[in-house]
């Protein structure tokens, strides 16, 4: 499993450990550990061969076991060193996860993704199975980094333990639901800005109280990849019905922020923005409206938008509601139809060069369809 490495390892190190079944890999004591840790002055590339040692072990669950295991029979200080990964990025199945791990591996950094819903196959990426929402924090190591892709306000559950491990960073996805939902008629949401405000405040008091720098995201309407409940919905009505229904006018203005543009200000929030929190807005700024007839041109389809009394919509809310696609309708969603929802990105722009593209700048692709 190491020969990959062979021009580059000593013969002597290489010549047990590339005989080492994966199969083997947890028995009392590893042979390619008991042989690599000998590997003294061959420190990156042992770091090299251990890491595509777990990365090969299938699925979320062997590696986590595979690390675990290694971590354990870990006696010298090359060796611990070569199994410390410098980023956990959590929630790492979203749509902003797709974009980001590919980033930091191209980046240099070594990656452990928690999901409740980890990916199979050998992507680099080590994948530990978890779900945050029932507490649960699985043994990531001593991460420097952590990424939290998942909703803020699960933070307070894991954070000091985190911070207690060694971290010397933490960047976070909030909302800029906090504000445009503060005074929503539907309670659920209304609910959802105190969580998110809980989870910040979180944030902010944990690392400070540990000397840590932190970097926070609010992200407007995000899109991409089709994992969203928002541009995903409307651009799957208009593939299978051709035709959209508009509660009033649609004039509220929108500014869809694509998960990759988030994805690279989280990988630029590594070296900057520390102690910040920022509003991530998108290239474009176009009425709602215009959002749907875009989908409909980009899906090539003939734009068919029904324009009904708001009232008269929300009048159908609770019927609407009972089909599965339409179960996360609220009458808040409906309201802010007519709102404005603008955010100014410019001081992510400055910090970190952020530079979000314009709607649907890539066509269909961005619609995941």
């Amino acid at each position: 499993m190491c020969t990959v490495y062979r021009e580059r390892l000593p013969d002597s190190v290489c010549s047990s450990a590339c005989d080492h079944p994966l199969s083997g890999f947890l028995q009392q004591r590893p042979a390619v550990v008991c042989t690599m840790e000998s590997a003294q002055g061959h420190e990156s590339v042992l770091r090299q061969a251990l890491w595509r040692c777990v990365c090969l072990a299938g699925t979320a669950g062997d590696q986590g076991r595979h690390l675990g295991a290694l971590r354990a029979e870990s006696c010298q200080d090359n060796l611990r060193q070569a199994l410390i990964v410098n980023v956990v990025v959590t929630g790492a199945s979203s749509a902003i996860g797709r974009f980001l791990l590919p980033k930091l591996l191209s980046a240099g950094h070594d990656v452990i993704a928690i999901s409740r819903r980890p990916r199979a196959g050998n992507d680099g990426v080590i994948w530990l199975e978890a779900d945050l929402s029932e507490g649960e924090w699985p043994d990531a190591g001593s991460p420097a980094v952590l990424i939290h892709l998942a909703p803020i306000w699960l933070l307070k559950d894991f954070l000091e333990t985190a911070l207690a491990a060694g971290l010397e960073r933490v960047i976070a996805i909030s909302s800029t639901s906090l504000f445009t939902k503060t005074d929503s008629v539907t309670a659920q949401e209304r609910a959802i800005t105190r969580l998110l405000a809980s989870g910040e405040d979180c944030l902010r008091a944990s690392c400070e109280q540990n000397n840590v720098p932190w970097v926070l995201f609010r992200p407007t309407l995000i899109y991409g990849a089709g994992l969203d409940k928002n541009i995903s919905s409307i651009a799957r009505i208009v593939e299978s019905w051709g035709v959209f229904i508009m509660p009033g006018k649609g004039d509220g203005l929108r500014q869809p922020v694509h998960a990759e543009d988030i994805a690279a200000a989280c990988l630029a929030a590594l070296q900057g923005g520390d102690n910040r929190a920022f509003n991530l807005s998108g290239g474009s700024t176009i009425p709602y409206t215009a959002m749907v007839e875009q989908i409909f041109k980009v899906l090539g389809k003939p734009v068919r938008i029904i324009h009904l009394p708001a009232w008269l919509v929300k009048g159908m809310v609770p019927a609407i509601r009972l089909l599965p696609r339409f179960r996360h309708l609220t009458l808040g969603m409906l309201q802010r139809i007519e709102t404005d929802l603008c955010f100014d990105h410019r001081e992510a722009a400055e910090a970190l060069d952020y530079a979000p593209r314009a709607f649907l700048q890539n066509g269909r692709s961005d619609l995941g369809l």
